[in-house]
C-alpha cells in the first residue's frame, strides 16, 4: 500500500483508471499498477512488471476509485485491497486476511490553478483608495496557463461599491460595472512558463479602503485559486475628547454559522456548498462573509444563501 500511495503522490497526472488498475503519468515513463490473478504488479520507469506481493499472500481484491473534483482542483484516488494468507494455516483451523484502504492526493502541478502563484507582497491601494494595485501572478509550471475569469466579492461598510475596470500588464482586460459576488469574464490572459504578469489595478467607483476582498482566479481548465486580502482603516492619531457617558445600544449578536450570516443579511436560510457554481445551480447567492463557518472541506467551504 505504501508503494502504491508513493507512486500516486508523485504522479503528474492520472492517464487512466479502471476498477482493478491505474496508469499514472510520470514524465518520460508511465507507471502502471494492476491486479494480475492474485498478485499486484507494478510497471515503472520502462521496466517490469514486478510483483509487489509475495507468495505468502493472495490478493483477492484490488480497486481504484477516482474521487477527483470535476473542477480540476483535486486529483484524489481511493485505493482498496483485500489480502488473504496463501495455503492452509499450520493449525489447519485459521487463516489470516486483511483489508486496507487509503485515499491519496496527487502532489503535482496537474491543473492550471496549481501552477498559479498569487503574490501580494507589493499590493497596495491607489492614492484615491478606489483601486487595488500591483498583484503579481506567476506561472511556476512548465507549460503556459491562461487566466479566463475572476470572481470578486468584498465586504465594506458602507457597501454599494461597483468594480469598473481590470487592467493586466498595462492593458485593460475588462470594463463595465459589477457588484460584489460577480464573476467577470475578462480577455483571456496567457502566462508563459516561469513568467509573471501584474494586475495593474482592480478599480472601483468609490473607495474600497477598510475592506476585505475575495478573488477567485478562474483558469481556462476550470480550476480556481482563491485569494483573500484585507485593507484596514488607518488609525486616527489625533487626540480624542473624552465622551460624555451615554446609554449603549444592544449590539447585534455575532453570527456563528453560515445560516446566521444569511439570515442577518435578510435571506431565508443558508447552506455550505462546494463552490459558487453550486450556489447558482440551487438558486442561491454566495455570501463570502459566511465562508469562514463552512469547515466541511473543499466540498463544503462556500456559504450559499437562499432567497
Amino acid at each position: 500500500m505504501s508503494r502504491i500511495a508513493y507512486e500516486v503522490r508523485r504522479a503528474t497526472d492520472v492517464n487512466s483508471i479502471t476498477a482493478t488498475s491505474i496508469e499514472l503519468e510520470n514524465g518520460a515513463n508511465d507507471t502502471t499498477i494492476a491486479l494480475n490473478s492474485n498478485t499486484i504488479d507494478l510497471t515503472t520507469n520502462g521496466a517490469g512488471p514486478f510483483s509487489l506481493t509475495s507468495d505468502q499472500v493472495s490478493v483477492t481484491d484490488l480497486s481504484f476509485t477516482d474521487l477527483s473534483s470535476t473542477d480540476e482542483n483535486s486529483n484524489n484516488i481511493l485505493i482498496s485491497m483485500t489480502l488473504t494468507q496463501s495455503g492452509v494455516a499450520v493449525s489447519e483451523q485459521f487463516t489470516a486476511d486483511t483489508t486496507l484502504s487509503e485515499t491519496v492526493e496527487l502532489n503535482s502541478l496537474f491543473s492550471e490553478s496549481r501552477k498559479l502563484l498569487v503574490d501580494f507582497s507589493t499590493v497596495a491601494l491607489s492614492s484615491n483608495k478606489k483601486a487595488v494595485e500591483d498583484i503579481i501572478l506567476t506561472n511556476i509550471g512548465l507549460d503556459t496557463i491562461t487566466l479566463d475569469q475572476l470572481y470578486l466579492a468584498w465586504v465594506h461598510d458602507p457597501g454599494g461599491q461597483n468594480l469598473v475596470e481590470i487592467s493586466i500588464s498595462s492593458g485593460v482586460v475588462w470594463s463595465g460595472s459589477a457588484g460584489t459576488g460577480s464573476t467577470i469574464d475578462i480577455t483571456n490572459t496567457g502566462i508563459n512558463a516561469g513568467a509573471s504578469v501584474t494586475i495593474d489595478h482592480l478599480e472601483f467607483d468609490t473607495k474600497i479602503d477598510d475592506s476585505t476582498i475575495q478573488t477567485d482566479w478562474i483558469m481556462s481548465d476550470g480550476s480556481t485559486t482563491t485569494s483573500l486580502i484585507s485593507f484596514g482603516a488607518a488609525p486616527d492619531t489625533s487626540p480624542s475628547p473624552t465622551p460624555s457617558p451615554s446609554a449603549s445600544p444592544t449590539p447585534s449578536p455575532s453570527p456563528t454559522s453560515c445560516a446566521e450570516v444569511c439570515t442577518q443579511n435578510n435571506y431565508s436560510a443558508g447552506t455550505c456548498r462546494k463552490n459558487t457554481g453550486a450556489c447558482n445551480s440551487n438558486g442561491e447567492t454566495r455570501e463570502s462573509a459566511g465562508d469562514t463557518f463552512c469547515t466541511g472541506g473543499r466540498n463544503a467551504d462556500t456559504c450559499c444563501c437562499a432567497p
